[in-house]
């Protein structure tokens, strides 16, 4: 069941009577905009807690639309802190994996015909590209394929769905959270963080039997999660 943004708002709100104190106008209790960055900060909690336990969550993949001649393309819009999994090279013929260079006095010993190995360059005033060498002499948009870890989606319309619903309950008490900090003496809040940090385990454990792991007794590094809970939520 898809979860969209005005969902979560609702969902937010409708627990602490304000749905009547809200409004565009920023003099309100609570603005619109004041909410939808509240829901955008639970998602990046909830982000940042899955790519430390189980970041394939978040695998995806695209195709290089590569051009002849040019070897500097774009990274995946949505790729998370540059982390690539692999790239794969398959034309019907010929398939490989596509390396990284690791030592960068072997580009100058780069042919044409070699096996197509990439370098990330970050140049200023340009930001992070992906370099081919040798540069590509063909073209096509099926044959490079990368895999890579992405970003959870920013949720900026109302209509805009949640691509972490199994963590909506996250999201919802997250944002429920920081609205109810400005009802100063609101007893609620003590609740909401409580209920908070148990969604937050339940998350971890969730999370932990996604690992693959044959016998499901893999051990899991929930510090991060502990320090995460120590220090921002409480």
């Amino acid at each position: 069941m898809s979860v969209t943004l005005l969902d979560i708002r609702t969902r937010v709100l409708e627990p602490i009577d304000a749905i009547e104190a809200i409004s565009n106008n920023d003099d309100a209790m609570y603005s619109v905009a004041e909410v939808n960055r509240y829901v955008n900060e639970g998602i990046k909690k909830a982000e940042a807690m899955i790519h430390n336990i189980y970041e394939d969550y978040f695998l995806s993949y695209a195709f290089f639309n590569i051009v002849s001649g040019t070897s500097e393309y774009q990274l995946p819009s949505d790729i998370y802190a540059n982390k690539i999994r692999t790239i794969l090279f398959d034309n019907g013929s010929d398939k490989y994996v596509v390396r990284k260079h690791k030592h960068l006095e072997k580009l100058l010993d780069v042919e044409i015909g070699d096996h197509y190995k990439y370098l990330l360059l970050n140049k200023a005033g340009v930001g992070t590209k992906f370099k081919f060498t040798p540069t590509p002499n063909f073209s096509s948009n099926s044959t490079i394929a990368i895999y890579y870890i992405r970003e959870a989606a920013k949720l900026e319309t109302d209509g805009d769905e949640l691509d972490i619903p199994e963590f909506a309950d996250f999201v919802v008490l997250y944002a429920r959270k920081e609205c109810l900090k400005k009802q100063i003496g609101n007893p609620m809040l003590l609740d909401c963080k409580a209920e908070l940090k148990e969604e937050g385990q339940a998350m971890v454990d969730t999370l932990s039997t996604m690992i693959p792991d044959q016998d499901y007794t893999l051990e899991v590094d929930t510090s991060f999660y502990e320090d995460f809970y120590n220090t921002e939520l409480l």
